[in-house]
């Protein structure tokens, strides 16, 4: 049995906006530490699974990877002067960032494509992609195959939820 505030909520036409803003938000550098993505990408599995509006899951990858894209373009506007300040505090903190300048060097797509699947480490490497000016098409292959992979697992698990309530 479905409450009737979710039969509500999931006939709503704004449930694709408030899903992909949450995919956008979780993957975006300036609010992903505020927005927990994996509760979208369940709801939006769940909303699948009861509505079958298939569509909900591209917009959901497109949403998410323009997040990713977008802490890229932050990175390569401005993320010199941030990293500077940054490591400028610490010998530590210079060779955390050194080592991270020789991984985006020699597997820049593989280590993008690894952190997306990782948690919290995914949040910021399209941004230090974009501030050590890695290649956009191995950004955007990388995180593209980094957001369907990653993201899958939730929206089945929402699916099934769903599916086994009816």
């Amino acid at each position: 049995m479905i409450p009737s505030w979710l039969n509500e909520w999931l006939a709503s036409p704004w449930l694709p906006a408030i899903l992909a803003f949450g995919a956008f938000a979780d993957a975006f550098l300036l609010t992903s530490v505020f927005v927990l993505g994996e509760l979208f990408f369940i709801a939006t599995g769940y909303a699948v699974g009861l509505t079958a509006q298939w569509w909900l899951i591209p917009l959901i990858w497109a949403s998410a990877l323009f997040g990713d894209l977008s802490s890229y373009w932050l990175g390569q506007c401005y993320g010199e002067g941030i990293i500077r300040r940054f490591i400028h505090k610490g010998a530590k903190r210079r060779l955390n960032y050194l080592r991270a300048k020789r991984l985006m060097q020699r597997r820049g797509g593989i280590a993008i494509f690894t952190a997306r699947l990782t948690g919290p480490i995914a949040k910021f490497m399209p941004f230090l992609a974009g501030t050590m000016h890695v290649n956009f098409r191995t950004v955007l292959y990388a995180s593209l195959l980094g957001v369907i992979i990653g993201t899958i697992q939730f929206f089945f698990i929402g699916w099934l939820v769903a599916v086994g309530l009816n």
